[in-house]
């Protein structure tokens, strides 16, 4: 029980993290397409 209680706060961590860095990701990849695109 205290385990998974543990794990699920790394989980939601890491989740959040997880979804900072792919917003991050994700802005680069659109400015690339759109690069791509221009040229």
């Amino acid at each position: 029980m205290i385990y998974i209680g543990i794990n699920q706060a790394s989980w939601t961590n890491k989740a959040r993290y997880g979804a900072r860095l792919g917003n991050r990701v994700r802005k680069v990849h659109l400015w690339r397409l759109l690069q791509n695109c221009i040229c």
